[in-house]
């Protein structure tokens, strides 16, 4: 089974809240080998919404804030900044929503936060690994 079919039932499974099933999802993506897989924008956003079914809060943000090296799509935005209203950050929310704000926050948020990396962090340890 393909990286991208099992991406599909990861999906199914957290919109239908099938924890462990989605969980078992990502782990044969783990043993198929496939080191490309982590920079797929889809498979971290995946992988945030697992993490913040299962209340870990912190691990979503760290993936989404990794996740926005490789995509600026909308939805990345908004479900940070609904994860940073959920634990009670609510200005910083509404920053990571606003366009106008947004990516600035984020750059500003990955600077503070010591482990995530930045664009160009990601991009070098790429090239060195291909």
């Amino acid at each position: 089974m393909k990286s991208f079919e099992i991406l599909a039932n990861i999906e199914n499974f957290i919109n239908n809240k099938e924890i462990n099933k989605a969980r078992e999802e990502f782990v044969k993506i783990e043993r198929s080998g496939d080191k490309n897989i982590i920079k797929d924008h889809n498979y971290l956003f995946l992988r945030a919404k697992l993490a913040y079914l299962e209340k870990l809060y912190y691990f979503a943000i760290d993936t989404l804030l990794i996740g926005l090296n490789f995509t600026k799509e909308k939805k990345f935005y908004d479900f940070l900044g609904d994860i940073y209203h959920e634990i009670g950050n609510v200005e910083l929310g509404k920053k990571i929503k606003d366009p106008s704000m947004q990516q600035d926050t984020v750059d500003k948020l990955k600077k503070i936060l010591s482990g995530i990396p930045d664009e160009k962090d990601v991009k070098k340890k790429l090239t060195k690994n291909v």
